[in-house]
């Protein structure tokens, strides 16, 4: 590389590294004062968290809520405790009893069953890297003894039926062979009046007729979806979908055709003529005949029984 290049490659690192410092200053900067415009009990929760960069993933978290941690430096170094919750968005954990308390104001809206005063102590998080994992170990002679971990390790991943999900293995980073559990999640809380029974749950009261009705009548579409929404929806069954639904018409064999033609001749041939429309003036000229040529067959009928029935007498 020449000294012109090598200059003007250590001006361009020079000038991104003053852009960079200058825009996470800024941005540290717009940070705090966004957080003086919201609400204490706000930015209590959201003052310690970090960069989405710097947020561990889900495969890299080595604590679970109800692990035993001992804290490694500060005040109460040497202390252990339970973790309470896990706060990804801070790369920190809140435990019980450790870590101290903050007193912060909260709305009304916040507040929990019995409470009528608007302060809380609210528990403070501790970072990731200031604690430690404890584990029970047992002994050769059979008894058990608390171990402060100083690294774990994420091999491979197996079901746990208590937790439903694949979780990964811990295991010591310098003895593989030691395999650290996972604490047992809480035990549910016993069924009440208001609860209901598995078997009712799992009952299938549902079954499909067919995979192309939609399980809804049409009756119900518009109760369960707004009619007069400004998104457009794609049909329910489109032209292309019912094309590739609708099964293709073979083609007909010369003698099928012919038979199908002479099954059509013959229905013409059978089926009864349409009756023509009649004239409304017309139509009321053969109607009175009719009932005039009626009349006259009535009264020759009648005459006709009276002559015989004078014979009888």
């Amino acid at each position: 590389m020449s000294a012109a290049a090598a200059k003007k490659t250590a001006s361009r690192y020079m000038r991104f590294n003053a852009n960079r410092s200058a825009t996470i200053q800024l941005r540290q900067q717009n940070q705090q004062n966004m957080l003086r415009k919201f609400p204490e009990f706000y930015t209590h929760q959201i003052k310690s968290h970090v960069d989405e960069s710097l947020r561990l993933k889900d495969n890299e978290w080595k604590y679970m809520t109800g692990d035993r941690v001992q804290i490694l430096s500060g005040p109460e170094k040497g202390r252990i405790g339970k973790v309470a919750a896990i706060l990804k968005e801070s790369n920190a954990v809140s435990v019980e009893g450790l870590g101290g308390t903050s007193r912060i104001l909260i709305p009304p809206q916040a507040f929990y069953e019995g409470q009528s005063r608007p302060i809380v102590d609210a528990p403070n998080s501790i970072p990731v890297s200031n604690i430690r994992l404890v584990a029970t170990v047992k002994e050769e002679n059979g008894t058990e003894k608390d171990v402060a971990v100083h690294s774990v390790s994420l091999e491979g991943e197996y079901y746990d039926a208590d937790y439903n999900q694949f979780l990964p293995v811990r295991k010591l980073t310098h003895d593989r062979s030691v395999v650290i559990p996972w604490p047992r999640p809480a035990k549910p809380l016993a069924e009440s009046e208001f609860a209901t029974r598995a078997d009712v749950v799992e009952e299938r009261t549902f079954f499909p007729k067919s995979v192309l009705e939609p399980p809804l009548p049409p009756s119900a579409v518009s109760q369960v979806r707004n009619p007069y929404s400004r998104f457009k929806r794609r049909p329910v069954i489109t032209a292309k979908d019912l094309h590739e639904m609708t099964a293709p018409v073979m083609p007909l064999t010369p003698g099928k055709k012919k038979y199908l033609a002479a099954v059509e001749a013959l229905k013409k041939e059978t089926e009864p003529k349409k009756v023509k429309i009649v004239d409304p003036a017309v139509k009321k000229e053969i109607e009175d005949f009719i009932g005039a040529e009626i009349q006259k067959g009535l009264q020759k009928r009648l005459i006709e029984e009276k002559a015989a029935l004078q014979q009888y007498q």
